[in-house]
């Protein structure tokens, strides 16, 4: 049976429940990333 559980990496690699704050995190970790990407 599956959860409707959302989940990321932890600083360890291990999978940690994605709590509001880690989804604002990876939001934002996304954002740099295309910019640096995006960015020629």
């Amino acid at each position: 049976m599956l959860c409707n559980c959302e989940a990321t990496n932890d600083d360890k690699g291990e999978l940690t429940s994605l709590t509001p704050q880690l989804k604002d995190i990876n939001k934002t970790l996304v954002s740099f990333h295309k910019k640096k990407n995006h960015a020629f």
